[in-house]
């Protein structure tokens, strides 16, 4: 059996929230809302095999769950399957595996699925792949899915390395709450891409500047930033809104709304770069917990 294969996580369902109060995402992604309503602004996305934890179950076929990140948002319970704790356990110590996209297909009587970016897979044997219902799964493009330990030594825990990363995000469409490679937002990207090298980050530009460690504030941030730093902006005398990668002095790249797109700007390089040149007010250089 392949290292980190899965043994001891019991396929079948869980019934009767509030008695179980760990959930496994079931499906590609989820949006993560507001309020209990698909009409409420989509906050975050869930994406398949994170766990969450199960806080309330406020409205007919919706729950309010805290993802990993301790963000907080509602979802809808045909998301995900509810699990006891040591089903959850077993899950988060199994599923070892990190998509960077790649579509799954059916071993056996079973529907085709996506594992986006960010997905959590557990590995069964043959080189195959166990979903959370238990569903057996190949990988259409293995080369797109590494396992730990082995993710350490790829995609090594240096922020510039991650930077370099971010730069396969080139033209991934803007898309507020989102954090996969079909659409992001400044924070999810950011996120996103540093949880590949073992960081783990807010999900909020506010937050993830108050994670810091933050830069002294007298430094000229974009005349001496380092590839792998945050950069962090504020207008308008608002709280920090927007973040971007650097990619050396003066240059980054981030998830857009004016742009449309991830793309890399120039501070203070016409009328764009001057706004953002304007707006930055800080930057952290990320470090890895233990």
């Amino acid at each position: 059996m392949a290292p980190g294969a899965l043994t001891s996580f019991n396929p079948d369902p869980v019934p009767g929230f509030p008695d179980t109060r760990s959930a496994i995402v079931r499906v590609s992604w989820a949006p993560l809302r507001g309020d209990p309503s698909h009409r409420s602004e989509m906050t975050n996305q869930l994406v398949l095999g994170e766990v969450v934890e199960l806080l309330d179950a406020p409205a007919d076929a919706w729950l309010l769950v805290r993802a990993s990140d301790g963000y907080e948002g509602h979802v809808t319970a045909g998301a995900l399957r509810q699990v006891g704790e040591a089903d959850a356990a077993a899950w988060t110590a199994a599923a070892d595996g990190f998509s960077l996209g790649t579509e799954l297909e059916p071993v056996a009587h079973a529907a085709a699925r996506r594992a986006p970016w960010g997905a959590r897979l557990a590995r069964a044997e043959g080189g195959r792949l166990l979903l959370p219902e238990g569903q057996v799964m190949k990988a259409r493009r293995p080369e797109r899915l590494v396992f730990d330990p082995e993710r350490a030594l790829t995609f090594e825990g240096d922020p510039a390395a991650a930077a370099r990363t971010a730069q396969d995000w080139m033209g991934t469409p803007y898309h507020w709450g989102g954090r996969i490679r079909a659409g992001a937002d400044c924070s999810g990207l950011v996120q996103a891409v540093y949880a590949l090298h073992g960081f783990r980050l807010p999900r909020d530009s506010r937050d993830q500047l108050a994670a810091g460690p933050r830069l002294p504030d007298e430094l000229d941030h974009a005349a001496m930033g380092r590839a792998g730093d945050l950069w962090f902006f504020a207008w308008d005398g608002r709280p920090v809104s927007h973040v971007g990668i650097c990619l050396g002095p003066g240059t980054m790249i981030h998830a857009s709304e004016t742009r449309g797109a991830v793309a890399i700007d120039r501070l203070g390089e016409g009328e764009f770069g001057r706004r953002l040149a304007a707006g930055l007010v800080g930057s952290t250089r990320p470090e890895r917990g233990p």
